[in-house]
């Protein structure tokens, strides 16, 4: 049906890579939300797609950039919600494509803040310019877009009109047309630094977070290391006391012993060695008993050892049972209402330091009530330990490190707003204990 002159066409374009993979218009691509057409090839994939608005002379109005998940059916994700016409009409300017200034609602420009995360950013290279595409295939108009013709009269001006003054005035306007131009591009160039600022901030982010779980997994390591010495120390400690203990008391037998044969040296032969298998059986009888006292004590460690790990699987097993149990209910009492709050379009967003406002998905709030903490730093892309370690020290911002006599500095030190910024051993040290660290991992180095 043919659009009014005034009325703006909504269609949908389809990015892969760098080209236009599909087009439809915007009540096709509701009919797809509503699961009433499926599409193969986008099964089990991520797609960037791109509300457009265009008006009656093919130029685009308005862009929002925006993702949406199909499974593997091909069908979209059914909690997919995001508000197109909303972002659209209140996105800030971007650039220019043929008609002014566009509006742009994208990852780097989002005037919903908790949308930011299901927008992505275009391309504003040359050579792969998202823009450029956009513009080339609204022009080739495959939608096959109608308008109706406007039906107002063309006023033209009388001849006498242009004199000095219309030539003033049309010169005032083509300054401020060159000045609008101007401020255009400036608006254009400031959006093409925000997305590359974004797109380094991103790479930045995940080089972080990959120096955060290596430098994580390196004290876990130096910390096992450290245990087991300290075990291996205590352990030859141990053995090293009770050899000299053996060691003395074999001495004052062999003393005895000796004693008593050199005693005896003036009697008879026989009783010479009498006294000397006497001793040597005297001898075996002591280390065998030794071997049975040391053997009876290792296996009642074993023993003991087995019934702790018995004790541990079963209580194990039953925190298992209780929660599995503790979930069933959760999940039988609230998930019928909570997907009908979903379905009225309602979004549950709770904020976390750290992790900010986050959008929490209906399947996944009966995780985050267990706990918030690790279900935030899930959202941080750290561990449990290494968030609640970070929180502390966001709350309370002080020197953890101990002084010679035993206690902590307690020093105030700069807070660390974001915990993939925050190493622990370092963030949470004053200058002085900071530079100990230092010179302690150049010794190890």
């Amino acid at each position: 049906m043919p659009l009014d002159a005034h009325e703006l066409a909504e269609a949908i374009y389809v990015f892969d890579g760098n080209r236009i993979a599909r087009e439809m218009l915007y009540p096709e691509f509701e009919a797809i939300l509503d699961g009433y057409v499926p599409i193969p090839e986008f099964a089990n994939k991520q797609v960037r797609a791109v509300y457009v608005r265009i008006s009656s002379h093919l130029f685009v109005k308005s862009t929002v950039f925006f993702l949406v998940e199909f499974d593997a059916e091909g069908f979209p994700d059914r909690r997919w919600n995001i508000p197109l016409s909303q972002l659209a009409d209140s996105a800030a300017s971007g650039p220019d494509l043929g008609a002014g200034a566009i509006r742009l609602a994208c990852a780097s420009q989002c005037p919903i803040e908790w949308h930011q995360p299901r927008l992505w950013d275009p391309n504003v290279e040359s050579g792969s310019n998202h823009f450029a595409l956009l513009k080339k295939s609204v022009k080739a108009n495959k939608l096959g877009l109608i308008w109706k013709q406007s039906a107002e009269p063309v006023k033209r001006a009388p001849a006498d009109a242009v004199d000095t003054a219309s030539a003033r005035a049309l010169k005032a306007k083509l300054e401020s047309e060159a000045r609008s131009q101007m401020a255009q591009l400036l608006k254009e160039q400031r959006f093409r630094m925000s997305v590359q600022r974004n797109q380094f901030q991103q790479q930045v982010d995940s080089l972080k977070q990959e120096h955060q779980s290596r430098l994580a997994r390196y004290q876990e390591a130096l910390a096992a290391r450290d245990s087991e010495l300290q075990q291996l120390n205590q352990a030859h400690q141990q053995l090293k006391e009770k050899m000299d203990s053996q060691v003395a008391k074999m001495a004052g037998i062999r003393e005895y012993f000796e004693h008593k044969l050199k005693s005896a040296q003036a009697g008879e032969q026989e009783s010479v060695q009498s006294l000397r298998q006497q001793y040597e059986v005297e001898m075996q009888l002591k280390l065998d008993a030794a071997t049975t006292d040391l053997q009876d004590m290792i296996q009642m460690r074993d023993m003991e050892l087995l019934y702790r790990n018995e004790q541990e699987a079963s209580l194990n097993e039953e925190i298992a049972r209780l929660r599995a149990e503790v979930q069933s209910l959760l999940g039988n009492s609230g998930d019928e209402i909570l997907h009908r709050l979903q379905e009225q379009g309602i979004n549950f967003v709770a904020y976390q330091p750290g992790a900010g406002h986050i959008t929490i998905p209906v399947s996944e709030l009966t995780q985050y009530t267990e706990n918030p903490q690790d279900y935030a730093a899930k959202k941080c892309g750290l561990t449990a330990s290494q968030y609640r370690t970070w929180l502390t020290h966001y709350n309370n911002p002080t020197c953890c490190a101990l002084k010679a006599d035993g206690s902590v500095c307690g020093a105030h030190i700069e807070r660390v707003h974001n915990p993939n910024d925050f190493h622990p051993g370092e963030n949470d040290r004053c200058a002085e204990h900071r530079a100990q660290v230092a010179q302690t991992f150049a010794v190890m180095s």
